[in-house]
């Protein structure tokens, strides 16, 4: 109370600033902690389906060692190929003997041999390929929910804090600065009365009453650039952004 009456006009800027304030943060919402909520629901999300990616569902120890023959035997038959142009250069006597020793196979035994192969390497690509598309559509799946979370962030809007596209495109009205910085506060209408419940002196009470009254007309008199001009230029600013 004591800053009222050394400087009126530093407290009535300083209550009306509050009290803009205070109605500016009902149309605009806090930025800080709605990027932290939309970060945590980020990463609580990325961490589920990181859960979901890692676990290998309905994996034994016949799978593994499916998976462990698989990439051996490739290998294998290509260093055989390989090492019967070798052993062709080295011995060929050797060769020879090998080759007769194919031949002698009956043409059923060839014929099953490469239905066995196309049946077993065909069914591990055609079980690879699915398992690589299944976990790109669970990929791309994540990306579609974390976009669509994204648009619904946007839209929503909070009991505690009213739709925020609006309350900013609001916000930036200059008519609308005006309003607010004109409307009634309360510390201001509580500060006019003060003196009689502190039970000062008569002389005290009409000079105070006067001095707020005169600054709250010249404040309701106000233009748009001079509301612009206090708010840039007064000892605290108007409002948030």
């Amino acid at each position: 109370m004591s800053k009222l009456f050394e400087n009126p006009i530093s407290a009535i800027t300083d209550s009306v600033s509050k009290g803009v304030e205070t109605v500016a943060g009902v149309f605009t919402s806090n930025k800080e902690k709605d990027a932290q909520r939309s970060a945590d629901e980020q990463m609580a999300l990325l961490k589920t389906y990181q859960a979901e990616f890692n676990a290998r569902q309905n994996r034994t120890w016949a799978d593994s060692l499916a998976d462990a023959f698989n990439r051996l035997i490739r290998p294998m038959i290509v260093s055989l190929i390989l090492f019967i142009f070798v052993i062709a250069y080295f011995s060929p006597s050797h060769l020879a003997e090998i080759t007769l020793a194919l031949s002698s196979i009956p043409d059923g035994y060839w014929t099953l041999l490469s239905v066995i192969i196309a049946f077993y390497f065909g069914g591990r690509m055609q079980l690879k390929s699915q398992q690589f598309k299944f976990s790109e559509t669970q990929a791309q799946a994540v990306k579609a929910l974390i976009e669509t979370k994204a648009e619904f962030r946007k839209l929503e809007m909070n009991n505690d804090e009213p739709d925020k596209v609006f309350g900013d495109t609001l916000a930036k009205e200059s008519d609308f600065d005006t309003s607010r910085a004109n409307q009634v506060n309360p510390v201001v209408e509580a500060a006019l009365i003060h003196v009689k419940e502190d039970g000062a002196p008569n002389t005290e009470d009409n000079q105070s009453r006067k001095a707020l009254q005169a600054k709250i007309a010249e404040m309701q008199q106000e233009d748009e650039q001079q509301v612009i001009s206090r708010r840039r230029f007064g000892p605290r600013k108007l409002g948030r952004r």
